[in-house]
Protein backbone atom coordinates (compact mmCIF):
# COMPACT_ATOMS: atom_id res chain seq x y z
CA UNK A 1 0.00 0.00 0.00
CA UNK A 2 2.73 2.20 0.43
CA UNK A 3 4.00 1.67 -2.97
CA UNK A 4 0.54 2.80 -4.36
CA UNK A 5 0.11 5.99 -2.00
CA UNK A 6 3.17 7.17 -2.99
CA UNK A 7 2.87 6.96 -7.36
CA UNK A 8 -0.67 9.12 -5.93
CA UNK A 9 0.85 11.53 -3.95
CA UNK A 10 3.79 11.68 -7.10
CA UNK A 11 0.65 12.08 -10.00
CA UNK A 12 -1.17 14.88 -7.52
CA UNK A 13 1.19 16.57 -6.31
CA UNK A 14 4.62 16.63 -8.44
CA UNK A 15 3.00 16.00 -11.91
CA UNK A 16 -0.44 17.56 -11.22
CA UNK A 17 -1.99 14.67 -12.76
CA UNK A 18 -5.09 13.71 -11.19
CA UNK A 19 -6.78 11.91 -13.78
CA UNK A 20 -3.85 9.17 -13.23
CA UNK A 21 -4.41 9.35 -9.63
CA UNK A 22 -7.92 7.73 -9.78
CA UNK A 23 -7.24 4.08 -10.89
CA UNK A 24 -4.57 4.11 -7.97
CA UNK A 25 -7.06 5.34 -5.73
CA UNK A 26 -9.84 2.84 -6.53
CA UNK A 27 -7.12 0.26 -6.19
CA UNK A 28 -6.37 1.22 -2.44
CA UNK A 29 -10.87 1.72 -2.18
CA UNK A 30 -11.30 -1.87 -3.83
CA UNK A 31 -8.01 -4.31 -2.08
CA UNK A 32 -8.01 -2.42 1.68
CA UNK A 33 -12.05 -2.02 2.39
CA UNK A 34 -13.02 -0.61 5.47
CA UNK A 35 -9.72 0.58 6.62
CA UNK A 36 -8.90 4.31 6.93
CA UNK A 37 -6.83 4.48 3.50
CA UNK A 38 -10.07 3.24 1.63
CA UNK A 39 -12.29 5.94 3.27
CA UNK A 40 -9.72 8.22 2.41
CA UNK A 41 -9.50 7.11 -1.02
CA UNK A 42 -13.29 6.49 -1.61
CA UNK A 43 -13.25 10.76 -0.55
CA UNK A 44 -10.77 11.59 -2.60
CA UNK A 45 -13.04 9.65 -5.27
CA UNK A 46 -16.16 11.61 -4.23
CA UNK A 47 -14.54 14.68 -5.47
CA UNK A 48 -12.79 13.98 -8.39
CA UNK A 49 -16.44 12.42 -9.55
CA UNK A 50 -17.82 16.11 -9.01
CA UNK A 51 -15.04 17.44 -10.61
CA UNK A 52 -15.44 15.11 -13.32
CA UNK A 53 -19.42 16.14 -13.75
CA UNK A 54 -18.03 19.81 -13.09
CA UNK A 55 -16.14 19.32 -16.53
CA UNK A 56 -19.09 18.03 -18.25
CA UNK A 57 -21.11 20.84 -17.55
CA UNK A 58 -19.27 23.80 -17.44
CA UNK A 59 -15.75 22.99 -19.14
CA UNK A 60 -13.28 23.31 -16.68
CA UNK A 61 -10.51 20.67 -16.79
CA UNK A 62 -10.38 18.68 -13.52
CA UNK A 63 -6.62 19.25 -13.54
CA UNK A 64 -7.42 23.44 -13.28
CA UNK A 65 -9.81 22.54 -10.77
CA UNK A 66 -7.62 20.26 -9.09
CA UNK A 67 -4.64 23.06 -8.90
CA UNK A 68 -7.47 25.28 -7.60
CA UNK A 69 -8.06 23.10 -4.67
CA UNK A 70 -4.51 22.68 -3.44
CA UNK A 71 -3.95 26.21 -4.05
CA UNK A 72 -2.17 26.46 -7.24
CA UNK A 73 -3.43 29.05 -10.29
CA UNK A 74 -3.35 27.80 -13.35
CA UNK A 75 -1.70 31.06 -14.74
CA UNK A 76 0.94 30.16 -12.51
CA UNK A 77 4.56 31.04 -13.59
CA UNK A 78 5.46 27.82 -11.20
CA UNK A 79 3.74 25.68 -14.32
CA UNK A 80 4.75 25.33 -17.73
CA UNK A 81 2.01 25.37 -20.48
CA UNK A 82 0.56 22.26 -20.47
CA UNK A 83 -0.29 22.61 -16.56
CA UNK A 84 2.55 21.19 -15.44
CA UNK A 85 5.60 22.32 -13.70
Amino acid sequence: MVATHELIELYLYKLHAPRRAIPELERIRMEFPESIPADAAAAELDEFAAMLANERQCGERVTQQFLRKIGIEADSPALGKDGRP
